[in-house]
C-alpha cells in the first residue's frame, strides 16, 4: 500500500506494450539527439585546441556513453519518468509504488541488457506477463504505470 490512500500496486493501470514501445522510440529518439549534438561540440573544441583524433574520438565515446547512461538513469531517479513516459503519461515505481532512486534505476538500466537477449525478448514480456512487466521490471524489482492512478502527494 502506498501511504493512507488504499492506492495499491494491483490497483494501478500498468501500461502495456505498445504505450511502451512508443515511449522507447521517442526516449531513443531524444538520447540520441542529444549524443549527436554533444559529439559534435565535442569534436569542434577539440579539433579547434588541436587534440588527436583517437583522443577526440575517445572523448566523444566518454562523453556520448555518459550522457545515454546519464539520460536513464538520472530521469528515471530524478522524476521517475523519461520524456517518452512522461509523453505517454506513466512512471517507473518499484512494487510499492514507491520512486526507484538511483542505485535502481542503474540497475534497471543494466538489467534492460538481458531484456535485449535473445532476439529483444525481455522487451515483449508484457505481451504475456499479468503484471505487463519487462524482463528487466522483474530483475529491478519496478513497475510502469499511470502517473494518474497514483495518489496526489506520491513522490513521481
Amino acid at each position: 500500500m502506498n501511504g493512507d490512500s488504499g492506492t495499491t500496486a494491483r490497483s494501478v493501470e500498468r501500461i502495456g506494450f505498445l504505450p511502451r514501445f512508443g515511449a522507447e522510440l521517442l526516449d531513443l529518439i531524444a538520447m540520441w539527439l542529444l549524443i549527436a549534438v554533444s559529439g559534435v561540440g565535442v569534436w569542434a573544441v577539440m579539433s579547434v585546441a588541436g587534440t588527436s583524433e583517437s583522443v577526440t574520438v575517445a572523448s566523444v565515446v566518454i562523453v556520448g556513453v555518459t550522457l545515454g547512461v546519464g539520460y536513464w538513469v538520472l530521469l528515471h531517479a530524478h522524476g521517475n519518468q523519461t520524456l517518452g513516459k512522461r509523453a505517454i503519461g506513466a512512471v517507473v515505481t518499484d512494487t510499492q509504488l514507491r520512486p526507484i532512486g538511483y542505485g535502481r534505476a542503474l540497475g534497471r538500466l543494466v538489467a534492460e541488457i538481458a531484456s535485449a537477449l535473445p532476439l529483444n525478448l525481455g522487451y515483449l514480456w508484457p505481451l504475456w506477463d499479468r503484471e505487463r512487466q519487462t524482463f528487466h521490471d522483474k530483475l529491478a524489482g519496478t513497475l510502469v504505470v499511470r502517473r494518474s492512478d497514483l495518489p496526489t502527494g506520491t513522490p513521481s
